[in-house]
């Protein structure tokens, strides 16, 4: 078997700016394989903004993002959509095809034959269908979905995309509790097996610590902590951040977060 190589995301010196505000400087952290990192913070504090920055939506104002130490802006579209994959906040889809037509397109990056879908996709995009309990609705359209099946059909588009860096807006969004688990499960396995990563940003304190090790806490533009789960949250840390008291309980060698 062919060995899988190691990826890693370098952010350093990043100066992020929507017009006139700031919403970081001075931001440097690294992502490694098979690390697990979540965004948190209140909204506006630049979360979306730093994803869309590491797609290479967003320029930033200063300073450089990486991967295994090439710079972003010498990626092609299609080299870059290999390497990254974003799960978008409330992204809608509003082709008229089906779920399956739509979680093939996750397979965009890759060589296919002319004219008909590749076995191999295909394959594996069922298994990915199956995976996320999609696959009793496989042949219906995208616009009769709730919102709860479109955003696993989005995310099982971004399984199928395979990348090496996940990058997730609201992963949780419309998903009740049990496809919560389901989703965060389909997301570890495949970081386990590709030796990928994922960087989160979510407003749930508990999803995340469920999920990450590794946390980049927006407390303001001047101060952000970056570090493991045991390092960053707190709940001195975390009221601060959220400007409320946050109280916490343990319980099974688990510790749960709530405002008080």
């Amino acid at each position: 078997h062919k060995e899988i190589a190691l990826t890693s995301l370098t952010v350093d010196s990043l100066k992020l700016c929507i017009g006139d505000k700031t919403l970081c400087h001075n931001l440097s952290f690294t992502i490694r394989s098979q690390e697990s990192w979540a965004l948190l913070g209140r909204n506006g504090a630049g979360k979306t903004t730093l994803l869309h920055s590491i797609l290479g939506i967003n320029k930033p104002t200063e300073g450089s993002i990486a991967i295994d130490s090439v710079p972003l802006q010498n990626y092609t579209r299609h080299q870059l959509a290999k390497r990254v994959g974003i799960l978008f906040q409330d992204e809608t889809n509003s082709l008229p095809a089906t779920v399956l037509e739509s979680v093939l397109l996750g397979r965009h990056p890759y060589p296919k034959p002319f004219f008909r879908d590749c076995p191999e996709d295909l394959r594996s995009v069922e298994d990915i269908l199956k995976e996320l309990s999609l696959e009793k609705i496989k042949n219906r359209k995208i616009g009769s979905l709730s919102g709860g099946e479109m955003q696993r059909v989005a995310i099982a588009m971004l399984l199928a995309q395979e990348p090496d860096i996940f990058l997730l807006d609201e992963p949780n969004n419309n998903l009740d509790v049990g496809y919560q688990i389901n989703v965060l499960e389909a997301l570890k396995h495949k970081i386990n097996k590709k030796r990928g990563s994922i960087l989160m940003a979510t407003h749930d304190i508990n999803f995340a610590a469920r999920f990450c090790e590794y946390f980049i806490l927006f407390l303001s533009k001047d101060e952000i902590l970056i570090g493991n789960k045991q390092e960053i949250l707190s709940t001195q840390n975390l009221s601060k951040a959220y400007d409320c008291q946050i109280s916490s309980i343990s319980a099974e060698d688990k510790t749960f977060f709530y405002p008080t």
